[in-house]
């Protein structure tokens, strides 16, 4: 009977000790934080939609290319994890830079094949970190592109926000060299190009 009621007690305590472990390692786990997925936002058509640049739209041809571009700064740290293009025409290997605007050094070149026009096309990119509160430049070069201005021609009162992405202005640079665009155009904006952007934290 001793040695029955010794090895009750050793079960129990091991199986106390077992279910001891268990509520612990549970603990733990609750007690991590539980990660935010944020959505995915692309700030053009909210910019667009804000400042009324979005009623008087026509494809323009310029003799010679150049590069055209608006600045944004995220509100919030973020990846740029895509990028999207529509033209007015076809074109192969379109050059998509992003740029720091502090420095004017770029950061990210990509090539975007646009096969037809008047679509809008979207690639994914190998992640690209952005700093909260930092400016920077993405631009396109071309010479055949959309022209957004209000009907009144108003000049917009910059910075405007959409969504977490503060838009800064909208730019051009001269045509030789490429260089980043920082010739201010008040009261219209050359597209359409953006980003997809997510928040990380």
């Amino acid at each position: 009977m001793k040695m029955m009621s010794k090895l009750l007690k050793v079960r129990s305590l091991v199986l106390l000790s077992a279910l001891f472990c268990t509520i612990s390692a549970c603990k733990k786990k609750d007690d991590q934080p539980t990660k935010t997925n944020y959505p995915e936002e692309n700030p053009l058509s909210a910019f667009l939609a804000t400042t009324g640049l979005n009623q008087n739209n026509i494809s323009f041809t310029n003799p010679t290319s150049f590069e055209m571009g608006f600045g944004f700064k995220p509100k919030v740290k973020g990846i740029i994890k895509g990028i999207t293009v529509k033209l007015p025409y076809a074109n192969s290997a379109l050059k998509v830079t992003i740029w720091d605007k502090a420095t004017s050094n770029v950061i990210k070149t990509v090539f975007v094949n646009v096969p037809n026009p008047d679509q809008e096309i979207s690639v994914a990119i190998a992640d690209l970190e952005v700093a909260k509160n930092t400016e920077y430049v993405i631009s396109i070069n071309s010479n055949k592109f959309y022209n957004h201005r209000r009907t009144d021609n108003a000049t917009i009162p910059y910075p405007i926000d959409a969504g977490n992405i503060s838009i800064t202005g909208s730019y051009t640079s001269s045509t030789s060299p490429v260089s980043i665009p920082a010739n201010a155009r008040t009261t219209e904006f050359t597209g359409d190009y953006s980003f997809i952007f997510k928040q990380t934290e």
